[in-house]
């Protein structure tokens, strides 16, 4: 079904891919108080989503991104990301 890339790394890229994309625009939000830059890096995340979804891999593809960073609660009321680790970007 996915040819010449294996199932594994295909969503190994597709989490690294969503981790980074999410720290992005966390970073935007928290550190540079920039809430349309954080939204331009948000919409970027949809074609994985849509292509996570045709190929059926989402659940797997999160799962992996929350292990790389965390963003379960990014953008709710309250949260409090790490700082430093945002500030490296």
């Amino acid at each position: 079904m996915f040819g010449l890339i294996s199932k594994r790394k295909l969503i190994s890229t597709f989490a690294k891919e969503l981790a980074y994309k999410q720290r992005r625009a966390d970073h935007w939000y928290y550190i540079r108080n920039n809430q349309e830059m954080s939204s331009y890096v948000l919409e970027h995340i949809e074609g994985i989503r849509n292509l996570a979804l045709k190929l059926g891999i989402t659940k797997e593809i999160y799962d992996m991104a929350y292990k790389i960073y965390d963003f379960r609660n990014s953008g709710k009321k309250d949260y409090k990301p790490n700082l430093n680790e945002l500030s490296k970007l």
